[in-house]
């Protein structure tokens, strides 16, 4: 068997026919190159170190300056040590300004003047029942009031309803606003005494009367 038999020699046949190709050409250079192989190169010892200082002064950052996370609190100079000021105290309510603002609620009755309606509504200005003591007057606003009864020399006879699921404060705001408006001349009304009033009249589950007021104005209790 000579060298054009065998499977050697007729690859080089082959090519010898088909001429030179690409791959013959580079074939020297190819054996000059680095294998490629699995695996990758450590990362530069400078980078490691620089991370490890980012994470460290940023969890020192955090630290030192984020409150504890809440939401409530934040300084950003911890060391100079300086208190939180205590909460402002809730700025008092003028009792004329609240009283107003319940009356909202009566003017539709009363009329923004404190004038009433003729014959129908009385008025609130000049009333002796609204000059009168507080007690009386807040005793009408918390049970309302029905039937004919005078107010200012004239007769009416309607019905107002209770007031008492407003608090004590706002009826002492609203009794105050009329005893101050209008000419009136009434002294002011204080929440306690609304309180006081709702308690000792606790057991009336209806609106009051003329007789009623005239009982209260002189002192005696009311019956149930």
């Amino acid at each position: 068997m000579n060298d054009r038999d065998r499977p050697h020699g007729r690859e080089l046949e082959r090519r010898e026919a088909e001429g030179p190709v690409v791959v013959d050409l580079h074939e020297p250079i190819y054996r000059e190159m680095a294998e490629p192989r699995d695996g990758y190169e450590p990362a530069p010892s400078w980078l490691v170190f620089l991370c490890l200082f980012i994470m460290g002064f940023g969890g020192w950052y955090l630290g030192m300056y984020s409150g504890a996370f809440s939401p409530k609190v934040y300084n950003e100079n911890p060391a100079v040590g300086v208190r939180a000021a205590p909460p402002a105290a809730p700025k008092e309510v003028d009792p004329k300004v609240l009283g107003r603002r319940v009356f909202n609620n009566c003017m539709s009755c009363h009329q923004q003047n404190g004038q009433g309606v003729p014959d129908n509504y009385p008025p609130l200005a000049g009333s002796e029942w609204a000059n009168g003591r507080a007690d009386v007057a807040a005793a009408i606003v918390l049970h309302g009031l029905e039937g004919p009864i005078e107010v200012a020399g004239k007769h009416f006879n309607q019905v107002m309803p209770s007031w008492k699921h407003l608090t004590d404060e706002q009826l002492a705001a609203v009794l105050t606003y009329v005893r101050s408006s209008w000419g009136n001349s009434g002294t002011p009304v204080k929440p306690a005494l609304v309180a006081a009033v709702r308690k000792s009249t606790g057991d009336i589950s209806r609106s009051l009367r003329a007789d009623d007021l005239t009982r209260l104005k002189a002192g005696r209790p009311l019956g149930g």
